[in-house]
């Protein structure tokens, strides 16, 4: 049965609820899954590892200087499947194809050894020997892009020990330069961006500051090379900083997550990569990640953040024009997580959470589902009457794609037995209706 809640919690499969009154979101979560003893990953990823056509995680583990690989198994959990061994403390990681050859790979920043590890994915889900690739003084984010706008990825680290980014530019085939290009930038940058901006069509770069409180903008000149940095005041300890369009107008604008503060900043860009005054929303305890994304599908991207004291995931929902439902709804996940990773995990098309955690990591599902015609967390006479309009009969293929909520028994038709499951799955307070 679906219900209308935001809740969590659930070793084993046991769903516990908390009622809410805005948009819909309606996670169950399993977890947690090992990473490996004494691993404690700081970070994760998730993305089609082995080329099965499932999306598997791969752990950051600070605590043991090596990744974690969870292999999907599909409809039956997750596999541990390798620990692979990188540099000292690696606190971040990206899951990308760095050398164009079809298969996704793995790059770590390593946080002690001041340095990056790239590893080559064979295309079955091995890996070949540890690469090493520079960086400065403790690394803590890494993103890719294009940035010079060529073939090749290009490689972004946010260097917190040397207020500075290392920009590598891709030379093909997964080759990068002996030494990076370095960019100072605020104190203390432990989050990063590399997304467009300024609306200019190439990929600028924004730090979250947490030892100068602000954001640091370097603008992209076109060819991989930068500006001079431009500095907006944010919260009083940004830890970590996502990009999304928040208003709906004028591009991208910046969400920032302030550990001490227990709260989140969004500064509104004007369309030219300028930003606005901070507006500040209540956010969870120890704010450590912090993810934009439309968690409840209405078509605005709601923000999450992983809350290191507050042992919890919190979801603020987008009201429009910058504002967000505060108090948020919280989920609890377990001691100290340390990200917030969404991904489609289950191919269901809607949002889903990957949260490392000091135990190993927990998958948190979105079970809004089939019969939901307008996600509303309840299958009542709007959702039937939205199920009589897709009606076929057996054997007759579904045309429109929205109709694809009525194939409750996934048989690529709409027809009596899917009215059937409807039924079984009524959740509202009026009678079920007689079939039309």
């Amino acid at each position: 049965m679906f219900v209308k809640v935001f809740g969590v919690l659930v070793v084993g499969g046991l769903l516990m609820t908390v009622e809410a009154t805005a948009a819909v979101f309606c996670p169950f979560m399993i977890g947690p899954l090992s990473t490996g003893g004494g691993s404690r990953p700081n970070d994760a990823v998730c993305g089609d590892v082995n080329g099965d056509g499932l999306v598997d995680i791969v752990t950051a583990n600070d605590s043991t200087d090596d990744i974690t690989i969870l292999l999907s198994i599909d409809g039956a959990g997750y596999a541990f499947a390798a620990r692979v061994d990188v540099g000292d403390e690696p606190v971040a990681l990206v899951l990308v194809d760095i050398d164009n050859d079809m298969d996704l790979d793995i790059l770590t920043a390593n946080h002690t050894s001041d340095d990056i590890t790239l590893l080559r994915n064979d295309g079955s889900g091995a890996f070949a020997t540890p690469e090493t690739l520079p960086a400065r003084m403790a690394p803590y984010s890494i993103r890719t892009a294009h940035l010079n706008n060529d073939e090749w990825l290009d490689v972004i680290v946010a260097n917190a020990g040397s207020n500075s980014v290392s920009v590598l530019l891709g030379q093909g085939g997964g080759a990068f330069p002996a030494i990076d290009t370095e960019y100072p930038v605020g104190d203390t940058p432990n989050g990063i961006v590399a997304r467009d901006l300024d609306n200019d069509g190439d990929v600028d770069i924004a730090t979250s500051n947490a030892g100068s409180a602000n954001i640091t903008m370097l603008r992209n000149m076109g060819n991989g090379t930068f500006g001079a940095s431009e500095s907006f005041p944010v919260n009083s300890d940004p830890f970590d900083i996502a990009a999304c369009d928040v208003d709906g107008a004028n591009g991208l604008d910046l969400v920032t997550v302030d550990f001490l503060g227990n709260l989140f900043a969004v500064v509104l860009n004007d369309g030219a990569g300028n930003f606005g005054p901070p507006m500040m929303t209540a956010g969870g305890a120890g704010g450590f990640s912090i993810a934009c994304v439309d968690v409840t599908s209405d078509g605005r991207p709601d923000v999450l953040t992983a809350n290191l004291v507050g042992d919890d995931v919190t979801l603020s929902t987008n009201l429009g024009g910058g504002s967000f439902e505060s108090p948020p709804v919280s989920f609890p996940i377990g001691q100290n997580p340390s990200a917030v990773i969404p991904c489609d995990l289950d191919g269901d098309s809607d949002c889903d959470l990957v949260v490392p955690y000091r135990s190993g990591v927990a998958v948190v599902f979105d079970i809004c589902g089939s019969g939901d015609f307008d996600r509303d967390g309840y299958i009542d006479l709007e959702d039937f009457a939205e199920f009589e309009n897709c009606f076929t009969g057996p054997d007759i293929p579904i045309i429109d794609s929205f109709c694809a909520t009525a194939d409750m028994d996934g048989d690529d038709d709409v027809d009596l037995e899917d009215w059937n499951l409807l039924r079984q799955a009524w959740t509202s307070a009026s009678p079920v209706p007689a079939p039309g």
